[in-house]
C-alpha cells in the first residue's frame, strides 16, 4: 500500500506494480521501427511481451484508494515505520496513525509542536520534525501511543526538509525573510544525543527554498526552488563539517507555474 498526505487528510492506496510501466513502455514502443518488415517483427515481439504481461495485468488493477483519514490539521508530510504512519499536520504538529489495517487507519497520538510541521522523518525510536519556524522538532516514539519531544534544534531560519540516517539530520534550511531570498542552506546535525542535536556542518545552496533531502552514500541530494525555475543540487558530504556542492540541474519554471 502507498501512504500519502494530502493536505488535510491521508490517503491509504493500493500500490501501483512495476508491470504497468511496463505495459506503457511496450505500448509507446509499437511502430518505432523503421520500415514494414523491421516493424512487423517489432510487433511480433512486442505481441508476446504483451501476452505474458497479460498474465500479471489480470491480477495488477488499477489503485484504488483504501481508506482517508481527516487529520486536525493540513497534512504535509509522512513517514511510514512499522504499522504506523506519522504525519507531519501543519498547525496541528504530529500525527500518529495506526496503518496496521489500511481499510481503517486510527489516529493513537499526536503531539503539537511551536511552529508548522512541514515534513517528517523517523529513525530509530524517534521522529524529526520539520517545523518551519519552529526548527527541528525531535520527538520519542518509542510509545506511539504517547509521544514526548526530546530536543530540538533552532535553525537560523524555518526548517522546510529533514532526511535522517546513520545519526546525522540533513535539513534545508529557508532565509529569515521573504525577500529577498538569501541564506539558504544544508545543514547536517548530529543526533546521536537526540536530546541534545549538535551542528556539525553547512553548505550554501543556491535555492531559495529546499523541499526535498535524500542522502545516499557519500552525497546529499536536495530539491529547490530557484528564481529561474526548479531542480536538484548534488553535495558531497564525506567530511559533514564541509559539505561541498558539486552542482546542479535546473528545470525551467513552466506556465502557470505559481514560482514563475
Amino acid at each position: 500500500h502507498t501512504v500519502e498526505p494530502n493536505d488535510q487528510n491521508l490517503r491509504i492506496g493500493a500500490r501501483r506494480r512495476p508491470q504497468l510501466a511496463a505495459r506503457n513502455a511496450i505500448l509507446g514502443a509499437v511502430g518505432a521501427g523503421a520500415g514494414w518488415p523491421r516493424r512487423f517483427a517489432t510487433l511480433l515481439t512486442l505481441a508476446t511481451w504483451l501476452w505474458l504481461f497479460s498474465r500479471a495485468w489480470a491480477a495488477d488493477p488499477e489503485p484504488t484508494r483504501a481508506a482517508v483519514l481527516d487529520t486536525p490539521g493540513r497534512a504535509k508530510g509522512v513517514a511510514v515505520a512499522g504499522k504506523y504512519a506519522y504525519v507531519a499536520d501543519g498547525g496541528a504538529g504530529l500525527q500518529i496513525i495506526d496503518v496496521s489495517l489500511p481499510s481503517s487507519p486510527r489516529r493513537v497520538a499526536g503531539l503539537d509542536t511551536s511552529g508548522e510541521a512541514v515534513a517528517v522523518a523517523i529513525a530509530g525510536q524517534h521522529a524529526y520534525v520539520a517545523d518551519n519556524a519552529g526548527g527541528l522538532v525531535i520527538v520519542d516514539v518509542s510509545d506511539p501511543t504517547a509521544p514526548e519531544q526530546a530536543g530540538s534544534f533552532t535553525a537560523a531560519g524555518p526548517v522546510g526538509s529533514v532526511f535522517v540516517e546513520a545519526n546525522r539530520a540533513y535539513i534545508g534550511v529557508g532565509p529569515v525573510e521573504v525577500f529577498p531570498f538569501f541564506g539558504v542552506r544544508l545543514l547536517i546535525l548530529d543526533v546521536t544525543n537526540p536530546r541534545s542535536p549538535q551542528r556539525l556542518g553547512l553548505g550554501e545552496s543556491g535555492w531559495y527554498w529546499v523541499t526535498d533531502i535524500v542522502v545516499a552514500g557519500s552525497y546529499a541530494y536536495i530539491t529547490g526552488l530557484g528564481f529561474s525555475g526548479s531542480g536538484l543540487e548534488v553535495f558531497e558530504i564525506t567530511d559533514p563539517a564541509m559539505p561541498r556542492r558539486l552542482g546542479d540541474y535546473h528545470w525551467p519554471n513552466f506556465p502557470g507555474d505559481p514560482w514563475q
